[in-house]
């Protein structure tokens, strides 16, 4: 056997029966032989995990603008943004758990931009939508999660007005565009054909979409159109959710929310319950069989946006909660067969004046 292939036989051997063994690994880190079933994601760069209602520090990716967080092929993949006082690029970074010590991978897929959200086609591909706040602009990139190293290609005919949500249905991905104040090339939902990376529809939807979820059988797509931000109120006005249908790529409806609610993530369950929240200050809900489907407050957090995640009956809600100028993040739980929240929500989760963006189921590959 050869000399590394011997080292690295012994190092998981170790790690195996619980030894800690140090390689060299220059990230920080903290009680990462354990491999949990939830993890969660920080703005300073902290891998978390979540147990029995406990969040514990993993690793340091060393970006501080982290923010959604996905799990693939026994991987983990953090997309981080550029701005608000951070000096890292935005960059999609990958880590695996199995392989504690070594350090993540990072890729910057283009200058001067934010990867927003990620949607996994194949071992081999990914797709990552990518925004330049300050340009209105940006585009969706192919990327291989099983190296970095490999670099990223922009999707022709994927640019312009800051492309963010995005969910895969079928061989399809459907990307919002939010646009922001650029109308020209935003408020509209692109469609990819992922056999060929070419955009096969754009279709025309509310004010400033930025998260997408489709129904059980992929039939309809459900966009949360957070609005357009009004700055003499501080509120979003012009508030919707359109509704596709995918076998057309038209908008066949479009439920009305209040100004103020700005929606801005999205989950629905496999009997058709529709989970929305945002920059307002209620969680939502919104039963898509019933007639005429409309919103119902289910609980109050504090204003912010927010991801959400399905995990068998429960909803959990990552949320910023502003108190006397810090901020304190919190983990809101709803129990999806009764729409109230488990007994103990909201749990704090991470530290004083940072925000836990991110939540992603794990499991072995």
């Amino acid at each position: 056997m050869k000399k590394k292939g011997l080292i690295a036989l012994i190092v998981l051997s170790l790690l195996a029966v619980g030894i800690s063994v140090f390689t060299g690994c220059n990230t920080t880190q903290t009680g990462i032989e354990k491999i949990y079933s939830i993890y969660l994601m920080d703005s300073n760069g902290w891998i978390l995990g979540f147990e029995n209602n406990e969040a514990t520090k993993i690793v340091n990716v060393n970006n501080d603008a982290c923010d959604r967080i996905y799990s693939f092929n026994g991987k983990l993949f953090i997309a981080s943004g550029k701005g608000w006082g951070s000096d890292k690029p935005g960059e999609i970074i990958s880590w695996d758990p199995r392989l504690p010590y070594q350090d993540p991978q990072h890729l910057e897929p283009t200058d001067g931009a934010s990867v927003w959200a990620m949607v996994f086609i194949s071992d081999t591909k990914a797709y990552a939508t990518v925004s330049n706040d300050n340009t209105y602009s940006g585009g969706v990139w192919i990327f291989n999660p099983s190296d970095l190293s490999e670099g990223a290609t922009l999707i022709s005919g994927s640019e312009g007005g800051n492309p963010e949500g995005i969910i895969l249905v079928g061989k399809y991905v459907y990307v919002a565009y939010a646009g922001y104040s650029d109308s020209t090339h935003g408020n509209v939902v692109k469609v990819i054909d992922t056999d060929t990376d070419t955009v096969v529809a754009t279709i025309t939807v509310g004010t400033n979409p930025q998260a997408l979820a489709a129904n059980s059988d992929g039939t309809r797509v459900y966009v949360a159109n957070t609005g357009s931000y009004n700055y003499t109120t501080y509120s979003y006005e012009n508030c919707s959710i359109s509704v596709i249908d995918t076998s057309t790529n038209t908008v066949t409806s479009t439920i009305s929310m209040a100004d103020g609610t700005g929606p801005s993530v999205l989950a629905i369950t496999d009997d058709g319950k529709l989970y929305t929240t945002g920059y307002g200050a209620s969680i939502y809900y919104i039963d898509t069989t019933a007639s005429t489907p409309t919103p119902v407050a289910l609980t109050t957090q504090q204003k912010g946006g927010s991801v959400m995640l399905l995990i068998g009956n429960y909803l959990y809600i990552t949320n910023p909660d502003y108190t006397a100028g810090s901020v304190y993040s919190k983990l809101t739980i709803i129990d999806t067969t009764t729409n109230s929240e488990i007994s103990g929500s909201p749990i704090e989760v991470g530290d004083v004046d940072t925000e836990v963006s991110g939540i992603t189921t794990y499991t072995l590959p």
